[in-house]
């Protein structure tokens, strides 16, 4: 018999390390998200210093190239050194033109020249204020230039109170005596316009004395405070020098000198770079970025491989206990058979219990999943620096990746449990077909790859059956064709089997030019989680579960999917599926059966030549015509376009607007310029996505007959191609 405390000492032990291995989980994900996030903080805090160093760059190039460099220049001009040495102002009609022009090159707001005693004797300013005749030699910057020092100084103008940084410089006579200084006052626009550049940061100009003297557009409340807690003695001094008028120069509602501050109660990241004038900063403030979705996924990702991590361990201790135990009660009961029957018992309860655990998990994994990419998509939705918006857009690709896999095992578990159900729900089954190949257009496109499909004229429209389900089939095979085809085609074909008793059987393949599959390996692609070679699995990815499902799936639907290939000659995969007709009376239905094989379109000999750059609306516009029987010629620009005109016979043109080498108008030109020698007119439709009030006009007046506006409506261009055909010309 077996012991209960020995059992009850088994289940204690097992218990004790599930617990050490979830906590060890838990212990290595804590880790990775504390480096994650200080990762982040640091990118961050660097990429604000980036910013705000690149801001202090363009001032410093501002400053030192336009004005600075302008200033010098203009203090060793003989008119400028004329003026200075004149006692009362009286300046030439010359001299105001010079002053004028460099007054508009600089896009400056003063450009003045003052004597020794600080008196101005020629100006040019950009209002029409008169400054000649003022005195300015009590401002610093008069008093540096007259030392003989270029010179820099912000402040409010005593004559206009507007902000403005004077660039001061002295003129000296033949001895190199200062005998006057020639000043430019730059406007603020210039320097708005750089720190607002830096957007969404804010962005702060403080003086030498940290008093805010630009900033981005939209803070200008936060003019003239001081960026930091002033002393009153200090504070004083500044207000009585008067450098920045009758400003009170209070204090900022946060210190620029801390790391973090907050504003609008949001929290602020500071960086701060020096800039050429001694003792001035450039302060940049960003925004903290979010942390929720980093640890949602990295919570996700603790949760998951902790729950893998788990299920794998339960399965190993389980196939160790119940080996142990066989042999222990073989040894010690001499019951073999007892044991055997008994461990075989456990086996198969265990391997249920975790399929149906498996079944029930992953769809409660699937429900935080919905909400993870549901927030994700608010948030990319949302107003976000470009730094955020990676970050989420790479969030947003993991977890739809993720959800792929989720699902493939949730569908795989289901088919075991027997909990799939199919539908039985109308659809069309061209419809779900030419969706298929919108959304697998781009990767065949980017492999290089053909993509076709042949749709049997004689299927019935309309279908009752799980149209999910036969896209899952379908979906999966054509991926699978374009994952192993490097060069070629990946086709799809479809043909009916029989109609009967208002049911039918339809045939599908899809047939790719890929690697192939080996005799040997034929047998095993069918199996889970498996591949027909394992170096696949690295080379090329995949769970090994997307044919199995497929497989399972054909069952269902009352079929069986077979395979036919031959190494590095290609493959094919086909099955047959039944599906119901909806009802009608007898009447239509046979006569739907006798016209079934000899019905044709109205279009059916016309041939239409499509001018069509983009390959998805091309093979989306070629399958709509193709299904009325059109012959279509491509062409992938308007060069290759004209040329097919003038080399084959049309019924009537396509004409795409926007195209390489030659666009749709300067084409349609073309070939209107061709019939002028040769007569004759072909119908030319515009396809384009220009549909704003106009643009029809615009293309009738370059020779087009027609006008078709995307995205495309295959009533409409149906009817505009009927019509233009009808009016056309007999031969």
């Amino acid at each position: 018999m077996t012991n209960p405390v020995r059992i009850a000492a088994t289940h204690d032990a097992l218990r004790k390390k599930l617990l050490f291995l979830f906590l060890n989980c838990l212990l290595v994900f804590m880790v990775m998200l504390l480096i994650v996030l200080q990762g982040q903080k640091i990118y961050s805090i660097k990429n604000n210093i980036r910013h705000s160093a690149t801001t202090a760059d363009h001032i410093n190039s501002l400053l030192t190239k336009q004005f600075t460099n302008a200033t010098r220049k203009l203090g060793r001009r003989p008119e400028i050194l004329s003026s200075a040495l004149q006692k009362e102002p009286a300046p030439g009609k010359a001299l105001l033109a010079e002053l004028a022009a460099v007054r508009d090159i600089l896009a400056a707001a003063f450009v003045y020249v003052m004597n020794k005693e600080g008196l101005v004797t020629a100006s040019s300013t950009s209002d029409d204020i008169i400054l000649q005749g003022n005195n300015y030699r009590f401002r610093p910057y008069f008093s540096n230039a007259m030392a003989g020092h270029s010179y820099c100084y912000a402040a409010l103008g005593v004559t206009t109170n507007k902000r403005g940084l004077y660039f001061s410089s002295p003129i000296r006579d033949n001895q190199e005596t200062v005998v006057g200084v020639v000043v430019i006052k730059s406007g603020m626009e210039q320097l708005s316009a750089i720190l607002t550049d830096n957007t969404p940061r804010i962005s702060f100009l403080l003086s030498d004395t940290d008093i805010v003297f630009a900033t981005s557009n939209g803070y200008d409340q936060w003019l003239f405070h001081a960026g930091r807690p002033l002393p009153a003695r200090e504070k004083e001094k500044l207000i009585q020098s008067r450098q920045f008028g009758n400003e009170p120069l209070s204090d900022l509602p946060f210190d620029l000198t801390e790391d973090d501050v907050q504003l609008d109660n949001t929290s602020y990241r500071v960086a701060v770079t020096p800039i050429d004038l001694p003792g001035w900063h450039v302060y940049t403030l960003e925004k903290k970025q979010p942390v929720y979705p980093t640890v949602l996924t990295v919570l996700f990702l603790s949760i998951v491989l902790g729950y893998l991590l788990t299920i794998n361990f339960i399965s190993k201790n389980t196939e160790r206990q119940l080996t142990a135990k066989m042999v222990k009660e073989i040894e010690q009961r001499k019951n073999t058979e007892k044991s055997l029957i008994q461990a075989r018992d456990e086996a198969e309860s265990a391997n249920k219990a975790k399929g149906d655990f498996l079944a029930n998990m992953s769809h409660e994994i699937r429900t935080p999943m919905n909400g993870i990419m549901g927030m994700t998509n608010l948030l990319l939705n949302s107003e976000l620096s470009r730094e955020q918006r990676q970050q989420l857009q790479i969030v947003d690709s993991s977890t739809t990746r993720l959800l792929d896999v989720i699902n493939s095992i949730l569908d795989f578990s289901k088919i075991e449990a027997g909990k799939l159900q199919l539908e039985a729900i109308p659809f069309s089954l061209e419809e779900k077909i030419n969706e298929l190949f919108f959304l697998m257009a781009p990767q065949a496109d980017s492999q290089k790859v053909e993509l076709r499909s042949y749709l049997a004229p004689d299927i019935p429209e309309k279908l009752i059956g799980d149209p999910t389900r036969l896209m899952q089939i379908l979906t999966n095979l054509v991926n699978n064709g374009l994952k192993f085809t490097q060069v070629g085609s990946v086709s799809l074909i479809i043909h009916l089997e029989e109609i009967q008793d208002g049911h039918c059987t339809l045939y599908f393949a899809v047939k790719d030019t890929g690697i192939g599959i080996a005799r040997e390996e034929q047998d095993r692609v069918f199996e889970s989680f498996t591949q027909a070679d394992t170096s696949h699995t690295r080379k090329y990815g995949g769970t090994g579960l997307g044919l199995t499902i497929s497989s399972q799936l054909c069952r269902l639907m009352g079929g069986k999917l077979h395979l036919i290939s031959e190494k590095n000659k290609g493959t094919t995969f086909w099955f047959i599926s039944h599906f119901k007709l909806p009802e009608q009376d007898s009447v239509a239905m046979k006569q739907t059966k006798e016209i079934v094989s000899n019905r044709r379109s109205p279009f059916q000999d016309a041939v239409i030549l499509l001018a069509e750059d983009e390959t998805v609306n091309l093979l989306l516009a070629k399958a709509l015509l193709e299904k009325k029987g059109i012959t279509i010629v491509s062409a992938a620009n308007g060069r290759e376009a004209v040329e097919c005109f003038k080399k084959e016979s049309f019924d009537a043109i396509l004409m795409d607007i926007q195209m390489p080498e030659l666009d749709g108008y300067q084409a349609t030109k073309a070939i209107r310029d061709h019939e002028k020698l040769t007569g004759g007119h072909i119908p030319i439709i515009a396809m384009t996505a220009h549909a704003i009030q106009g643009d029809r006009q615009k293309c009738l007046d370059a020779g087009m007959d027609d006008y078709i506006s995307k995205p495309l409506h295959p009533e409409t261009m149906y009817q505009v191609i009927k019509d233009q055909l009808a009016a056309k010309p007999s031969s």
